[in-house]
């Protein structure tokens, strides 16, 4: 389990990862925690993954400092990963965008564009193209097979110019977390979307499904 954080994390995002451990501990599945704290995000996510393939886990689970995940969450990714033989499983995040709007954190591809569907959920298992770094379970397969972007230091998380990922849409969704799971599906590499495994968004308020579903209810409403 990993995550960066500028040098204070969040008290709710401690504690619930401090009872994950003890959960995986007991069950046999816990390794170790990764924490690495820098200025630059892209340098300490790349810093996690060097440390992580120093070991020799199968699995690396990563999560943002600001993300609270629910109860038995590693595990519904890993099972999800068994279930639909994926490389890479994302948890149910979300997104406040532009302050104002609660929209799940998936994307997909359009073309050669990206588009996120604000009002709407897929299926649980259903592979998508992108997905924001909230809670990530990703096989170590992934990063062994994935040649650098550009240099050795920003080997795995780096922000190529849109024309270079085929992505021309100009929307500037293509981060630096959608860049790094759309060069792993060129590779070949699974990413699908584990529903069951929900995770707040903390922000000014907390951003999960509850939100999300308050949001937009009067829309499903409408149309039916």
């Amino acid at each position: 389990m990993a995550w960066i954080d500028p040098g204070n994390p969040d008290g709710f995002f401690a504690q619930r990862m401090a009872e994950h451990a003890a959960d995986m501990e007991y069950h046999g599945c816990y390794s170790r925690v990764i924490r690495v704290s820098a200025s630059q995000p892209n340098m300490a996510r790349n810093n996690v993954v060097r440390e992580f393939l120093e070991g020799d886990e199968p699995w690396l689970w990563t999560v943002d400092a600001d993300v609270v995940t629910d109860k038995g969450h590693p595990m519904k990714l890993w099972l999800a990963a068994q279930d639909y033989e994926a490389d890479m499983v994302s948890g149910l995040n979300f997104l406040w965008k532009h302050n104002t709007t609660v929209v799940p954190a998936f994307f997909y591809e359009k073309g050669h564009t990206l588009e996120q569907r604000y009002n709407w959920l897929p299926e649980h298992g259903s592979e998508i193209a992108a997905c924001a770094l909230g809670s990530v379970l990703i096989h170590r397969r992934v990063f062994e097979a994935m040649p650098p972007a550009r240099t050795e230091e920003y080997h795995w998380f780096d922000m190529l110019p849109e024309a270079e990922m085929g992505i021309n849409d100009g929307t500037g969704m293509v981060g630096t977390d959608v860049q790094f799971f759309l060069r792993a599906r060129r590779l070949g590499f699974k990413l699908i979307a584990a529903t069951d495994a929900k995770t707040t968004h903390i922000e000014l308020m907390g951003v999960d499904e509850a939100a999300f579903i308050e949001q937009w209810k009067h829309t499903w409403e409408e149309a039916a």
